[in-house]
């Protein structure tokens, strides 16, 4: 968080914005090898990235086996383990 709160500097936004679009593509472009380009591939990885920015700053804190159930439900089925 301090890194994303320094980059509201326009400076370092500039860079932070490129390296997000960066990583956004790639990702995206993982999806689309498995959906197909579009809307869905898109949406998944914001969904994996936002995941990836955000859950180690939630309080209380999350521990690995939950972030790690997150991934699996994200980039699985959608069906939370236990619950198939």
């Amino acid at each position: 968080m301090a890194v994303r709160a320094w980059a509201a500097q326009d400076d370092v936004r500039t860079t932070l914005e490129r390296i997000d679009r960066t990583r956004l593509a790639y990702l995206t472009g993982l999806f689309a090898e498995e959906v197909g380009p579009g809307d869905e591939a898109t949406l998944r990885a914001q969904q994996v990235y936002l995941l990836l920015i955000g859950a180690r700053h939630v309080l209380p804190a999350l521990s690995r086996e939950e972030i790690r159930r997150l991934y699996d439900w994200v980039l699985g089925d959608g069906v939370p383990a236990g619950r198939e």
